[in-house]
């Protein structure tokens, strides 16, 4: 019923019937921790969204889920759209590129800004690994003057927090398996950056053989 329930739902969104509900309706379950609601609301977001405008509209309205005060529930849908975003078919129809750069931003900023009470969240830890889907897409996709390059060296830059400095590692590991040449060179530069916008180490003597250096360190995920 629930599936059944987010198709309904993004059909009235399509129609444009009843959109206040029908929104309300798609946020309850992008947020829901059940993986066959999960699997189904994603699958209904991807198939309103392949149609002109809606990808647009879903950044817009996923923008606005984050200011919810049930950080759960902010998270949870977070998640989903970032996989619905992850997909080409999807991120091909979004024409307003900078909002999409700037709800990602957000994304980002929530993730590291959450108090520690809510790193046990299970939204947070949803969102966490659904980000590394959508911005692959991102930088690979949004190529107009290389803006989704542009815009993830400058968040590389600015990433202190672990968990997000894991999610972008992932990135890189994704782009570095099907890069082909010049765009190697391109993941590279990207990889130089994160790495050199690491916390210095307090102590280098306290540094255990292999972390940070030596074999393995471009398939190692960047601290």
């Amino acid at each position: 019923m629930p599936v059944a329930a987010a198709h309904g739902w993004a059909q009235r969104v399509r129609a444009g019937h009843e959109l206040a509900p029908a929104w309300h309706g798609l946020l309850e379950l992008t947020a829901d921790e059940r993986s066959p609601v999960r699997v189904g609301t994603l699958h209904a977001l991807i198939e309103l969204c392949v149609h002109e405008g809606a990808a647009d509209v879903l950044v817009a309205r996923a923008d606005g889920w984050l200011d919810l005060d049930d950080r759960e529930l902010a998270f949870g849908s977070s998640a989903l759209v970032l996989e619905a975003l992850g997909e080409p078919r999807v991120l091909g129809t979004v024409r307003d590129h900078e909002a999409l750069l700037a709800y990602l931003s957000r994304v980002l900023d929530e993730v590291a800004n959450a108090p520690r009470a809510a790193h046990r969240s299970e939204g947070r830890r949803r969102a966490l690994l659904s980000l590394p889907i959508a911005l692959t897409s991102v930088v690979t996709l949004v190529r107009a003057n290389d803006r989704g390059v542009d815009w993830f060296r400058t968040e590389a830059e600015r990433a202190k927090h672990p968990d997000l400095r894991a999610a972008l590692s992932q990135v890189l590991i994704r782009l570095g398996s099907v890069a082909r040449g010049a765009r190697r060179g391109v993941v590279e530069q990207l990889r130089q950056t994160l790495e050199g916008s690491a916390k210095p180490i307090r102590d280098a003597a306290r540094v255990r053989p292999g972390h940070g250096h030596g074999r393995g360190r471009r398939s190692r995920p960047t601290r």
